[in-house]
């Protein structure tokens, strides 16, 4: 994943047709940067943790006027370090709606130099359980300590039934204790 400040250093100041490549399709020609907003994401994961997060998105909308150059687009995100002060750390994703179709956010892979302009290799964002992420046994640990409080059963008690592990849509496994990979 890219940071803001990576996004920056990768897009050069020329004439380059800035061409995005969501997974294996091209956006439409003509596309523009509709805005570039700093967001922050406050939630609560599987494990019952709350996170507070923030990240940069970038919304594309295909087929709407000339074709950008790499120029215009680093334009466009000198205007938002300037608007939003401290994003240059946080990762950027991207939005856009390939072939017409619905609206999905995006990782940028890689920016590369090619023949026919300024690539943006953009795969699809995948849903990731950040205590699995960061802790294997986070999520099981958790559930298993919450309904041990609520059914009353204390150390060494017995296990509690598997609609307990709603994160884990099961049982953690036996020899782990994490949920199911």
């Amino acid at each position: 994943m890219f940071d803001f400040n990576s996004l920056m250093r990768a897009v050069p100041d020329s004439d380059a047709l800035v061409v995005p490549i969501l997974g294996d399709a091209g956006l439409a020609p003509g596309f523009h940067i509709t805005e570039v907003s700093r967001g922050t994401l406050d939630s609560v994961d599987c494990g019952g943790r709350r996170t507070t997060r923030q990240e940069v998105r970038v919304q594309l909308l295909a087929g709407t006027g000339r074709a950008l150059t790499a120029r215009r687009f680093r334009q466009i995100l000198g205007l938002a370090v300037d608007a939003l002060p401290g994003i240059g750390a946080l990762d950027v994703v991207f939005e856009a709606a390939p072939n017409g179709g619905a609206a999905a956010l995006w990782t940028l892979t890689a920016v590369r130099a090619m023949a026919g302009g300024l690539h943006l290799d953009l795969a699809p964002r995948a849903p990731v359980c950040r205590p699995r992420l960061e802790d294997a046994d986070c999520c099981a640990r958790k559930v298993v300590e919450r309904s041990a409080k609520a059914s009353g059963v204390g150390a060494g008690g017995g296990r509690p039934e598997a609609h307990a592990y709603p994160c884990c849509g099961g049982a953690p496994t036996a020899s782990t204790g994490c949920c199911p990979a």
